[in-house]
């Protein structure tokens, strides 16, 4: 029989990092959804629903499936998971870069891009910074999911 800590820690579900596996992949859907009603425009909420469906079906069913590929037994399927990998990162980067302009002119980062003598407030390096800050959440939007989930893995047993 092993120690107390051996016990709960086996028998937990929810860790730390498997809350955190699905705060990101929620994260991350969200910014499927955000790119999915940007190219569908729709109108109604019956528009809205189906285009919460298809970025589900996407996000959940096509994207994380294949980037799983990645980290299964078989090395012949990685090819499908780094594509998986980079496509998440770029619908991410697209959901998210509409939203990145406030987020480049927020004080401390204006304040740190100023001291590389940018001007984040307006323009093109307002553009840039944000470009680079979707781009970077991006990625770990598509990465930390499934890394987290494999930490909760190994701590659950």
């Amino acid at each position: 029989m092993g120690t107390q800590h051996e016990r709960v820690a086996g028998t937990t579900y929810f860790n730390g990092y498997r809350v955190g596996a699905w705060a990101t992949h929620v994260a991350s859907w969200l910014t499927t959804y955000w790119l999915c009603e940007w190219v569908g425009d729709p109108k109604t909420d019956e528009g809205r629903v189906i285009v919460g469906v298809i970025s589900i079906i996407i996000e959940f069913f096509v994207l994380h499936k294949m980037k799983k590929l990645l980290f299964d037994d078989s090395h012949g399927n990685d090819a499908v998971g780094w594509a998986g990998f980079a496509i998440d990162s770029i619908i991410n980067a697209g959901g998210l870069f509409p939203k990145m302009g406030r987020l480049a002119a927020w004080p401390p980062l204006a304040a740190l891009a100023a001291i590389a003598g940018l001007d984040t407030t307006t323009g093109a390096a307002n553009t840039g910074l944000a470009f680079a800050l979707a781009l970077g959440i991006g990625v770990l939007l598509s990465v930390l999911p499934i890394r987290l989930d494999q930490m909760a893995e190994r701590h659950d047993s």
